[in-house]
Order: C-alpha cells, then structure tokens, then sequence
C-alpha cells in the first residue's frame, strides 16, 4: 500500500510523533478537567474600602442610627472586587446585643448592601465564580 509516493510503513512511522504529543495533550486536559479547582481565596480590604464597606453597613437603614455597628470581619473577593461580604454585631444604645450579622456587598459607584441578614447569607445575587469564594457552599442559603 503506497500513500502519496510513501508505504504504509513509512507512514506509521511519521505518525508516531503525532499519536504522542496527541496522548499527552489528551492526559494533560483529562487531569485538569478531574483535578478540583482551587477559587483564588478573599482578601482583606485596603483601609479606604474597609472604611467604605463599614459606612455602607453602618448607615443601613435596617439598622437604624440609634445602634451601634462593631465590625468583625471583611472580605473582598480577588475574582471579583465589586464584591464583598462583611460580618457584625449590632448593639442598641444600652449596649445589648442585638444579633450578629452578614452583608454582602456590591460596589458600582459606592458599596451598597445588596443583602443583610443572619448567617449563612443568600447567594443569589452573586455570579458563581464570587459565590465560591466568598461564601463556600456550605455557607450558602437559596
């Protein structure tokens, strides 16, 4: 048998190259599609958003102005930094603790709370690739 002035041997021989890179090519997709994917992991707020996110949380309507705002977490997400979750206590002018909550966060020209409640938060809202990072599946009520 004779392809294009070469034999069948000959052929086989020149596709032996091709059929390995094609293997490995095939084995490195294979093992990134099966490996799990690690989301890039929240980071703390610069000191400006920090003050940004606590005023928004702060100044909540919910939360009225008479209570007092104690911050203890902020995350902002690395995939997305439009988004962000922060953890707080509330306390009403005696001091009393009124609740712990969550609110996430969206920043198009401020931060603005598009959700506040009790952990754990409402994911809705949130595109998936934030969703992962910022509130892990467990963390997340539909």
């Amino acid at each position: 048998m004779v392809f294009e002035g070469r034999t069948a041997a000959a052929v086989r021989c020149q596709d032996r190259p091709v059929r390995r890179i094609l293997l490995r090519v095939t084995v490195t997709v294979a093992a990134a599609l099966v490996s799990p994917v690690v989301a890039a992991a929240a980071r703390a707020p610069t000191a400006n958003e920090r003050a940004a996110i606590v005023f928004a949380v702060r100044y909540f309507p919910v939360i009225g102005r008479q209570n007092t705002v104690q911050v203890t977490s902020v995350r902002v997400s690395s995939a997305d930094p439009r988004w962000a979750v922060a953890r707080f206590g509330v306390r009403d002018p005696t001091g009393q603790l009124l609740g712990t909550l969550g609110a996430l966060l969206e920043r198009s020209s401020a931060w603005q709370v598009v959700y506040l409640g009790a952990f754990p938060l409402t994911c809705t809202p949130l595109p998936a690739h934030v969703r992962a990072e910022l509130l892990s599946r467990a963390a997340c009520r539909r």
